[in-house]
């Protein structure tokens, strides 16, 4: 986004940060599941006079209940009504067009860019603190946006089977880390 302007790239950032947003409000309900499984796991283990007196998953019941119509009536109100179309306008607008070099294919545009994309993950994960949710929150959600990238682009990528799965692989391990993280946060508010 460099190449089109400090103008538009700002603007990509407001859009980012607005999107951002939506999605966290979505992934309390996701934290909420994840614990909710969790307590489900381990009391079917109790004995069963113990089950009757366990409320914790009655409450994670009632607070997805509430997250949910919470999320649902912004959505009814409108509230990314705005932040969509303003996007959309944005990424169907000419004006940026003509600032992109065409001597490259999309084929090899698509290689080099997820090549980049990949040495960025692979650096960032040699250093990662692993002690750090945040840190391997964030190494998951970079990871899972490279499978869905291969996924989605896969016809201009060429041959990319193996890094497919070993995408995928990755991301359901990261994906168990964050949620064990997740739930120790959660049942710890609660």
């Amino acid at each position: 986004l460099e190449i089109v302007g400090p103008d538009a790239l700002q603007k990509y950032k407001i859009h980012q940060a607005q999107l951002r947003k939506i999605g966290q409000s979505l992934g309390i309900i996701r934290e909420i599941d994840v614990a909710y499984a969790s307590w489900k796991e381990w009391s079917e283990c109790q004995p069963r006079g113990m089950v009757s007196k366990l409320t914790l998953g009655r409450m994670l019941l009632h607070r997805r209940v509430f997250e949910t119509e919470k999320i649902y009536g912004s959505f009814y109100a409108g509230y990314a009504t705005p932040i969509l179309l303003d996007l959309w306008a944005t990424l169907t607008a000419d004006n940026w067009k003509s600032a992109i070099d065409y001597q490259q294919t999309m084929e090899e545009y698509t290689q080099s860019q997820f090549s980049k994309w990949l040495k960025k993950i692979i650096k960032q994960g040699k250093k990662i603190e692993w002690e750090n949710p945040e840190k391997i929150r964030k190494l998951r959600l970079q990871v899972k946006k490279s499978k869905y990238t291969v996924e989605v682009l896969k016809s201009l990528m060429g041959e990319v089977g193996e890094i497919s799965i070993q995408l995928e692989e990755l991301q359901e391990s990261l994906g168990l880390l964050n949620d064990i993280n997740s739930t120790e946060i959660l049942l710890k508010k609660l």
